[in-house]
């Protein structure tokens, strides 16, 4: 909104929105007419296209896609998980993603509008998410969550991230681990918890988040909840300490045990996962999506899961293209210089 007036239909929101992740809170936001261009000229940057953003729809599109929003919600409330009809709703989601993108502008709208006279309206967002969960139930799922994020970004990161996990995640710890200080302890400390957890593979991508935010000195805590294990999904919005804020709530009094976990967004669950990976990706994808922002108290960890675990806003020489805070360059760069010492090391041994 500008002076009382609409000035687009959201997609110049979602840019600055784009601004506060490419270059984060606690520092200075760049207006929409710079980060555009700054991000359609990074070579393999995630750019979302306005037509992908808010698709135009005509009368007839939308009656049709209105169509498949009844069956999919029919199928959602009268069928069991187990006796889904999987392909039916892969095409019933692709196919209505346009009347899904207008749904998800027009509930970001209203708040948008609804917050410029009032600046703290949380029950708005947590009304938009619930509208969106019972209008649009797929979107809530991961599989149909991840198919709308690549329709709309055209960035797969499920691979990236299982990539990044299967080559890079023991060197990181490794990296984290060596050098005698209070970060390293502590980081340690994480390692001996998870193992004492069994090794739970499930959080072991967890493990690594939380080191990488130990040694930004971020509060991970806010982050990653803890809850019993028969939590139900109608409950999260009275977990201690949940807020409006992007969170993942570990089904277990040991977050590291745990083998199931609740994404939150406004106290509002948009998905239910099964390890720690599908987790973190939702609440990346959620940033797109919803055009929600990261925790601000995460700022530098969730730069470095975008930029090098996901691979959003990296050439295909995986070389970082966008400006980045100087913290998490030094991240990157001793794990780099690392990993060829290690190598040269190895090959004399």
């Amino acid at each position: 909104m500008s002076d009382g007036e609409m000035i687009d239909n959201g997609y110049n929101t979602f840019l600055h929105t784009f601004a506060h992740m490419m270059e984060h809170k606690g520092r200075s936001v760049p207006n929409v007419e710079r980060v555009h261009p700054n991000a359609a000229i990074a070579t393999g940057a995630v750019v979302v296209q306005e037509q992908m953003f808010n698709p135009h729809l005509d009368e007839e599109e939308i009656s049709d896609q209105k169509d498949m929003k009844d069956r999919l919600s029919e199928i959602f409330h009268t069928c069991r998980e187990t006796e889904w009809p999987t392909l039916e709703i892969d095409k019933l989601m692709h196919q209505s993603y346009g009347l899904q993108r207008q749904d998800i502008v027009q509930g970001t709208r209203i708040i948008e509008e609804e917050e410029t006279e009032d600046a703290d309206l949380p029950e708005n967002n947590q009304q938009c998410i619930q509208r969106l969960r019972d209008e649009w139930p797929f979107l809530f799922q991961t599989k149909w969550q991840s198919a709308h994020y690549l329709q709309l970004t055209a960035a797969p990161i499920d691979l990236a991230i299982a990539q990044y996990a299967e080559e890079h995640l023991t060197l990181i710890m490794d990296y984290l681990l060596t050098n005698n200080t209070d970060t390293a302890i502590k980081c340690l400390i994480l390692k001996k918890q998870w193992e004492a957890a069994n090794s739970n593979p499930k959080t072991r991508f967890m493990l690594a988040v939380t080191m990488i935010a130990t040694y930004f000195q971020e509060d991970i805590k806010s982050f990653f909840l803890k809850a019993e294990r028969t939590t139900p999904p109608t409950e999260v919005h009275r977990l201690e300490g949940i807020s409006g804020a992007p969170t993942v709530v570990a089904l277990n009094q040991n977050i590291f045990l745990a083998t199931k976990f609740f994404v939150c967004i406004d106290q509002q669950l948009v998905l239910e996962a099964y390890t720690s990976e599908d987790a973190i990706k939702s609440v990346i994808q959620a940033a797109f999506i919803f055009s929600t922002h990261y925790p601000n108290s995460l700022k530098h960890t969730f730069e470095f899961l975008e930029r090098i675990v996901c691979k959003l806003t990296s050439s295909r020489l995986s070389e970082p293209m966008l400006v980045m805070t100087p913290i998490v360059l030094r991240l990157i760069n001793g794990i780099r210089k690392f990993q060829e010492k290690y190598r040269i090391l190895s090959e004399s041994i």
